[in-house]
């Protein structure tokens, strides 16, 4: 319109016909023979051939006849909103809706012992006790026009070891197991379901759940990330011919050189506070690589001990149980700890893991000094077995105590320490008996002497 505003025309979904769809337009291209494009030169090569104008004619009429009844309205559905939300396992923290994804949401791989029966919780299909499931809240859409929402897991590709995995479950201490991709009836929303790892990441954030809804009306979804954690033992050092480790952290390192002079093994007896030690260290691999710099993961290195101590007043005498004993005769049950100290005393162990993802701990269990600690004794026998292991927690708090603080994140290591001490009198220096005196993985039976 010369010298006047151009009409507004109100913008309305386009409507198309399966006959304008590219595979039919194609198709018609090929029955009128143009010659255009890769089929249509197909077509005009074998254009005389009887048998394909035949079929080109056959095909020619199906399409006028069907083309009324295959001319329907296609357009996007229209949006609408849904959300799932997650939680940490040990029933812990509910990131943000926008932290599912940059942080996700953290858990152990549930290869500990919640209930305490001395099997892997996730050998059982109910763990009384169990607190490592991830929660994971299953919102309704809305507009809710019906039909089912679909929970299903997807994995990013990892190059190494494979990406983590999950099950799902109805409760908390497992019970029954579901399916994956689970399907739920809009008109069973809100739901709860819980989500155990049972199998270690390969990277951080690798596991992704997808939450969606689809009508023909409305299409709408949800997304949360989550990392499965674990820590394996990869070396154990107690020769006296082993030097510490390259990458070795501090702590450990400055107590180690304290107590045992930096080596492993039986070594020599000194006065305080070197005393009389068999010395040992372990190395632990965490999982997934970097999973170290997430702020709210925090590690623990723990213990258990069990064993006897003897002890006698003169070389004439038998050896007798000393009392108090240290640890008692047999371990705790489960993954409680009993030589742990507080964190603000725990300088025998890693921090955090290290840029190349290890944790170390050294221990010497011996006698404080050469002389004191065991007064007016002239011989001594000392035959302790442990259980070392990593814990964690996801609330940015260390695990720390003897108690059952977060969760067991390794498999359980063992070691053992055997020490005979004799002396001419009781205000001498120890020596080591001919035999009796050692240190290793394992742990060997406790007999007395």
């Amino acid at each position: 319109m010369p010298g006047g505003r151009r009409p507004s025309r109100l913008s309305l979904p386009r409507r198309r016909t399966l006959m304008s769809f590219p595979a039919v337009a194609l198709l018609g291209a090929a029955m009128g023979g143009t010659g255009q494009g890769p089929a249509g030169a197909h077509w005009e090569r074998i254009r005389d051939s009887r048998g394909r104008a035949l079929l080109r004619a056959w095909v020619a009429v199906l399409l006028v006849a069907l083309a009324p009844l295959l001319a329907v309205n296609v357009h996007a559905p229209d949006p609408c909103e849904i959300q799932m939300r997650i939680y940490d396992g040990q029933a812990g923290h509910k990131p943000s809706h926008a932290d599912q994804i940059t942080r996700g949401a953290f858990t152990v791989l549930n290869e500990n012992d919640s209930d305490r029966n001395g099997a892997n919780d996730t050998d059982q299909g109910n763990v009384t006790g169990e607190v490592d499931l991830m929660k994971l809240v299953l919102g309704k859409p809305s507009p809710d026009k019906g039909g089912n929402a679909v929970l299903n897991v997807d994995y990013f590709p990892v190059l190494l070891g494979g990406p983590g995995e999950v099950t799902l479950w109805t409760k908390e201490t497992k019970h029954t197991a579901l399916p994956i991709p689970l399907s739920t009836p809009t008109s069973q929303l809100p739901r709860t379901v819980w989500v155990e790892g049972v199998k270690k990441s390969g990277m951080v954030r690798d596991t992704l759940l997808v939450y969606t809804y689809s009508t023909p009306e409305v299409a709408c979804g949800d997304r949360a990330k989550a990392t499965i954690v674990w820590a394996k033992e990869t070396e154990v050092r107690s020769a006296a011919a082993d030097a510490v480790w390259a990458d070795f952290t501090d702590p450990p390192n400055g107590t180690h050189q304290t107590f045992c002079g930096g080596g492993f093994g039986l070594r020599p007896i000194a006065n305080q506070p070197r005393g009389v030690k068999n010395c040992i260290g372990i190395q632990f691999q965490v999982f997934p690589p970097g999973i170290g710099d997430e702020a709210d993961v925090k590690w623990d290195i723990s213990r258990q001990g069990s064993g006897r101590v003897w002890d006698r007043k003169n070389a004439a005498n038998p050896f007798a149980l000393a009392s108090p004993q240290m640890f008692p005769a047999d371990y705790p049950e489960g993954d409680k700890p009993n030589d742990d100290q507080p964190s603000s005393q725990d300088n025998d162990e890693s921090e955090k893991p290290n840029g190349d993802n290890f944790l170390y701990v050294v221990d010497g269990p011996g006698t404080a000094d050469d002389v004191d600690g065991f007064p007016g004794k002239v011989g001594l026998v000392l035959r302790w077995n442990f259980r070392e292991f990593v814990r964690v927690r996801f609330d940015g708090h260390e695990p720390q105590g003897n108690k059952v603080d977060g969760s067991r994140a390794s498999a359980v290591t063992l070691w053992y320490v055997r020490h005979h001490l004799e002396r001419g009198s009781a205000n001498v220096a120890w020596t080591r008996a001919a035999a009796g005196n050692a240190i290793g993985t394992g742990n060997p039976a406790v007999v007395a002497p």
